[in-house]
């Protein structure tokens, strides 16, 4: 019986700044290896790491829709473990497969705030009106801006 699945893999970044197709075909490789059949796949982002992976700061996600039998994610986890480019993957067994191509994360972005990209919130504020809003920057953790209360030193200087 054939199932649907949905990867997402975070790959090395060194291999990034040669040749992303080279990274495609390594994780469709893989799929492919174990029996799966590449749906759809697509580059899905690029970006710094929250915490290093295996020694790495940046990585390239892909996404990839795919088709197999069972035991094709057990195999797939497998290669995984064996590839020195995948860092971290994640499988997902899918009820139906979407219909709509795969959108980067950057056209998510893009349709979730209605064609603009936002670096700040849009939150009532006190005294306004319920239809007016007021743009708030929100600092992150650890911005010397940010209240004492929030940086991570505690807001020891």
């Amino acid at each position: 019986m054939v199932k649907y699945y949905e990867g997402m893999f975070l790959t090395h970044n060194k291999e990034a700044r040669k040749d992303t197709d080279y990274l495609a075909a390594h994780v469709s490789g893989l799929i492919e290896k174990v029996g799966g059949t590449v749906l759809q796949m697509t580059k899905w982002d690029e970006r710094r790491l929250a915490y290093p992976v295996k020694g790495v700061t940046h990585g390239v996600y892909f996404l990839a829709y795919f088709s197999g039998d069972a035991a094709t994610d057990a195999r797939l986890r497998a290669e995984v473990r064996l590839s020195s480019l995948i860092l971290r993957h994640l499988t997902l067994h899918l009820e139906e497969l979407p219909e709509q191509p795969i959108e980067t994360f950057s056209e998510m972005q893009l349709r979730l705030s209605g064609g603009e990209a936002r670096t700040a919130l849009d939150i009532p504020a006190p005294g306004l009106d319920e239809d007016e809003t007021a743009t708030v920057a929100v600092p992150r953790i650890g911005d010397e801006h940010a209240p004492a209360s929030d940086r991570r030193d505690g807001g020891e200087r």
